[in-house]
């Protein structure tokens, strides 16, 4: 996944994976035409699927993903996640948002390692029987 910042280096995402056990992320440093940089993420984990690039790694559960981007927003809140124009999250605020400020305080110890999403009859929003919510615009 890209990530558009004006503040955020490799190093950052190495540090934000640091506490996961499992857990390890590839970055690439590429270009942005709205920010400072662009950051090309993937993250391997612990999940029992894999990733979608054929290698043959974990992939990070939707949990560990979680983790991550908010440990990122921490230092950027500002940051965009994938698409400039059409963001998977816009910033902090939007991230928190679209994932109920479930990454707040959600450590690996708490993670649901395999989420089974919902319609609850909210428009644009899931649940897992876990309590996580997912929403989207």
């Amino acid at each position: 996944m890209k990530i558009h910042t004006n503040n955020l280096t490799a190093a950052d995402v190495w540090a934000a994976t640091s506490g996961l056990p499992g857990v390890f992320a590839e970055v690439k440093t590429v270009g942005s035409r709205s920010h400072a940089r662009g950051l090309e993420v993937t993250l391997e984990g612990t999940s029992s699927r894999l990733q979608n690039n054929n290698s043959g790694d974990r992939a990070a559960t939707w949990d560990e993903w979680g983790i991550v981007m908010k440990n990122l927003f921490r230092t950027d809140p500002d940051a965009v996640w994938g698409s400039v124009k059409s963001p998977a999250y816009a910033n902090e605020e939007d991230f928190d948002y679209k994932t109920g400020d479930r990454f707040e305080e959600l450590t690996h110890l708490d993670q649901h390692k395999n989420h089974n999403w919902k319609f609850v009859g909210i428009p644009r929003e899931q649940e897992c029987q876990c309590g996580a919510v997912r929403r989207w615009i």
